[in-house]
């Protein structure tokens, strides 16, 4: 391991993984995901964006889950977002409904950009499970997103 990806100060960490970035280096940086540090997640938020997919989903699924601090969890939300657009949509269903105001208007916001320009570039369903598990979180979700929205995500998916 880089040794200033551990150090005790957080913007040494954020410096470390920028640096990496810049250099192109290959490091696994996902166990940094979980830093208490809110800049050093965003660097390496940024990092993993910047190299592609290679982080294991199951992973980004607990992080996303409320027993993360917010800023992991928004992390862990923008790299399923851009893993596919039915974790994209998965991520924002889960997170419109969750008590975390701040995350719950994100989610909706990112909703709403899906709906307004890039919900025309889907050409492909979900699985027939994740199918099973978007109904449900949509079911779950209709009072947070509106029934309008809900029955066009319905005929979306389906479709």
């Amino acid at each position: 391991m880089i040794p200033y990806l551990g150090h005790p100060r957080p913007r040494v960490r954020a410096e470390a993984v920028r640096t990496l970035r810049r250099l192109g280096a290959d490091a696994d940086l996902t166990a940094l995901l979980e830093d208490p540090a809110p800049v050093v997640v965003r660097n390496v938020v940024s990092s993993l964006r910047a190299s592609g997919p290679g982080v294991p989903t199951d992973l980004l699924w607990t992080l996303i889950g409320p027993g993360n601090p917010r800023h992991v969890r928004r992390g862990a939300h923008r790299l399923l977002a851009e893993h596919e657009t039915w974790s994209r949509i998965k991520a924002d269903l889960i997170l419109v409904t969750d008590s975390d105001d701040v995350l719950s208007r994100q989610a909706r916001a990112d909703l709403d950009v899906w709906r307004a320009r890039d919900f025309t570039s889907v050409y492909r369903g979900p699985s027939a499970t994740l199918l099973r598990d978007l109904e449900t979180l949509i079911a779950k979700a209709e009072t947070a997103i509106g029934a309008d929205f809900a029955r066009m995500l319905r005929w979306i998916i389906r479709s």
